[in-house]
């Protein structure tokens, strides 16, 4: 071994000399020789994993990307914990121009490295942190990629990799800041297509693609290497049904576009659909995995076309960072539809949320059973080609076991209630939404679903979004201070829409101690707590609060902080707000808000209270209290 330690030595002489040609000769000639030295294998690998790193270096040095990768790669698959050969593939394949794939890498095996060897006393966290500064500087400059967390790794999971998170992160904190990688592969006309399906976005990506493939143009080299390393980074990794669909309507689509071709097309429009988010390329948003109960959100800021990754609850180290990949409205849905639609993701949802909504005790779920008539689970099927595994078709009353089909004419009101709140616009004024949920609720009523049914999250949800937006435009004009227009606006706000004719009773008719929130709310019941829209407010809360992220409900806390305001200072005749029930709203949804939010709000009530009659408006103190009981 002495004859190979001096070569290896001379090869380190030359290169610290500055000779790095003639320092890859002697590194070659080391190997070249090692695999004729007899005995001591294990001093043996040890020597071949030194010499390949220090191989892959000088090969940096002579701009020779891919040899470097090459030996880099021998070293650590010899030995999977060799830290500085890790790093020199990072680098070179980020020379090389696949940042992508070098920052994928340093998340799954750099990072990792680095936090064992913190943890053994090797090295100092301080060390630790410069060596990524060092390696992952300029790469994520390149990606358009900054602020990312010291504590976030990537792990193999499920064929492909999924964020973890090594490190205590609490809620708002940030994660990463991503800027919008943009080609022009069609990806912001997405938006302005309705009824979109997987297959057609992949078609609509291919389209574009085919013309920059045969031209072999620039672009399309820049994108093949930009996007090696995401997800799926071959055909192997995309399930049998997903392929067949979106192979044969592509193939029906591009119909000249055959073999080598056809795949290297049909793969890369796989990436783009993945990797694609508001109308952009965010290829390191896409390492998060979905979960139906995310503690990760995508915060896109328009100005500057970047996303903002931020807890949205407490993370513990060694839990998964997922996102939702589904919006609102598709996140709200039953069982059996929010997961026909995750299906286009070509993945069957695994969470504890889809497990938990599968369980009997899940009332989101329940129906009236037709025989008996008490609530029963019945989750509605998605329509899927492949029935889903978790969801059946066939169901049994819990009580009088009487079983019942999800045939099409059975799932075929569900479906096309939602199909109309999905393709209809929101009513533009208060009144015109005041007739359409009176409607609404009538309807939802008439399917029996018990009121906590994710119908009515549905409901509740179409109903709130403009609301929100109108209680933000009767208070608008208060910060002028013009009172008139909040005056008129607040009547508007104040006529009943049905909430107590067509949906309060069915919470009375559950038992007082029903394991539901809703039920066990007295301001829901009360005659002193505000109007129907506030309650509509407060309803929607109650049916997303166990799954959806607290901070990520602003707009629903805003609007009901707003509506408390509004209901205090320019209460209607017919409508009463008992300051003890202003206090338990202002102390439920006021920690929530932003303080530049509640500074606001302080301000309108110091400036309008004086205009109320009488003494039944909350103490100043009790409502900065309030706000600040416990800023979450």
């Amino acid at each position: 071994m002495e004859g190979l330690e001096a070569l290896k030595n001379e090869g380190n002489r030359k290169y610290g000399a500055g000779d790095i040609s003639g320092a890859v000769a002697q590194y070659l000639q080391c190997l070249e020789a090692l695999r004729d030295e007899k005995g001591g294998e294990a001093e043996k690998k040890k020597l071949e994993v030194t010499v390949c790193t220090n191989l892959s270096l000088a090969y940096i040095g002579l701009g020779e990307w891919d040899n470097s990768t090459v030996y880099s790669q021998r070293a650590f698959r010899l030995d999977p914990s060799a830290l500085k050969a890790h790093i020199r593939w990072v680098e070179a394949r980020h020379k090389g121009g696949y940042s992508f794939d070098a920052l994928v890498h340093s998340m799954l095996y750099v990072r990792p490295l680095l936090r064992k060897d913190v943890e053994e006393k090797k090295i100092t966290v301080q060390e630790s942190t410069k060596v990524l500064q060092e390696l992952e500087s300029d790469l994520m400059q390149r990606l358009g990629l900054r602020d990312l967390a010291e504590g976030v790794e990537l792990v193999h999971y499920n064929g492909g990799v999924d964020m973890i998170s090594r490190a205590h992160f609490k809620t708002n904190d940030v994660i990463f800041v991503e800027k919008k990688y943009i080609t022009n592969f069609g990806e912001t006309e997405l938006t302005s297509i309705r009824d979109i399906t997987t297959e057609m976005i992949c078609a609509h990506f291919a389209k574009h693609l085919m013309v920059e493939q045969e031209k072999n143009s620039d672009l399309w080299n820049t994108f093949r290497q930009q996007f090696f390393g995401a997800w799926p980074r071959s055909l192997s990794e995309v399930d049998d049904e997903a392929k067949k669909i979106i192979g044969d309507h592509l193939h029906s689509e591009f119909p000249s576009l055959k073999g080598e071709a056809f795949d290297e097309i049909f793969l890369l429009s796989l990436m783009c659909r993945y990797n694609c988010f508001y109308s952009g390329f965010f290829r390191v948003c896409a390492l998060a995995n979905h979960n139906c109960q995310p503690n990760i959100a995508m915060k896109y800021n328009n100005t500057d076309e970047t996303v903002t990754m931020t807890v949205v609850s407490d993370v513990k180290p060694g839990e998964m960072l997922n996102v939702k990949y589904l919006g609102d409205a598709h996140f709200l849905m039953g069982l059996g539809k929010r997961r026909e639609f995750l299906r286009s993701w070509l993945f069957w949802c695994s969470c504890e949320r889809c497990k938990k909504d599968n369980e009997s005790s899940s009332i989101q779920e329940y129906i009236r059973c037709k025989e008996c008539r008490q609530y029963t689970h019945m989750a509605v099927p998605g329509d899927t080609a492949q029935p889903d595994p978790l969801v059946s078709r066939e169901v049994h009353c819990m009580h009088c076991k009487h079983s019942f089909s999800w045939d099409d004419e059975h799932k075929r009101p569900f479906g096309e209630l939602l199909q109309r709140y999905m393709a209809s616009g929101f009513p533009s004024t208060t009144l015109d939404l005041w007739k359409w949920t009176r409607e609404q609720l009538k309807t939802v009523r008439s399917l029996e679903v018990h009121p906590a049914n994710w119908l009515y999250r549905m409901v509740f949800y179409f109903i709130c979004v403009p609301l929100t937006q109108f209680v933000s435009r009767c208070v608008e004009p208060l910060r002028r201070g013009t009172a008139d227009d909040a005056l008129r606006d607040m009547a508007e706000l104040s006529v009943k829409n049905g909430f107590e004719a067509d949906y309060l009773p069915l919470l009375t008719e559950l038992p007082e101690d029903a394991p539901l929130s809703l039920r066990r709310d007295a301001l829901l019941f009360s005659e002193e707590c505000g109007n129907d829209a506030l309650k509509c407010l407060m309803t929607l809360w109650h049916l997303i609060k166990d799954f959806y992220p607290a901070h990520e409900m602003w707009s629903i806390h805003s609007a009901i902080n707003n509506l408390v305001l509004l209901l205090l200072l320019f209460p209607p005749t017919t409508v009463k707000l008992s300051s003890a029930n202003a206090l338990e709203l202002l102390q439920r949804h006021g920690p929530y808000i932003e303080l530049a939010e509640e500074s606001k709000w302080l301000q309108l009530f110091n400036m309008y209270r004086g205009r109320v009659p009488g003494k039944d408006l909350p103490n100043i103190n009790k409502v900065k209290s309030a706000f600040s009981r416990k800023k979450k």
